[in-house]
């Protein structure tokens, strides 16, 4: 599966999406589904923080498929940190800002700090620091 999804910690915080191309709406579908069954699951605020630096290519419908799907959070969920995206996804965050700025003003963009290997992929969010 190309959308994978794990707690950081076993304080339940944060979860950690992993995103790796190529993936379908289908996984991601599934993972959003997941990331709402996870933070309903506690009680206090959860944040978010996805790795974007495989993203991959921006489907053409990405701005249609997010507004007509990924408008609503969970209560609990805080901020979501999106670290590495794509230009194309840069910017259809900023059009929902305005489009819907209550959720996704939530949403902050991160650049990549390095380019992502196997074992960071899989080591993001087992450490505290952020590669």
């Amino acid at each position: 599966m190309s959308v994978e999804l794990s707690w950081a910690s076993a304080e339940k915080t944060l979860i950690c999406w992993q995103v790796q191309a190529p993936w379908t709406w289908e996984e991601f579908d599934h993972g959003w589904s997941d990331c709402h069954a996870m933070a309903r699951s506690v009680t206090h605020q959860v944040d978010c923080l996805m790795d974007a630096r495989s993203f991959g290519f921006v489907p053409k419908n990405m701005l249609q498929m997010i507004y007509d799907r990924y408008m609503i959070l969970p209560s609990n969920l805080g901020i979501v940190v999106i670290l590495g995206a794509p230009t194309m996804m840069k910017v259809i965050i900023d059009v929902m800002r305005i489009i819907k700025p209550e959720t996704f003003s939530r949403y902050h963009l991160s650049p990549a700090l390095r380019k992502p290997t196997a074992s960071s992929h899989r080591n993001m969010c087992a450490s505290p620091n952020i590669p």
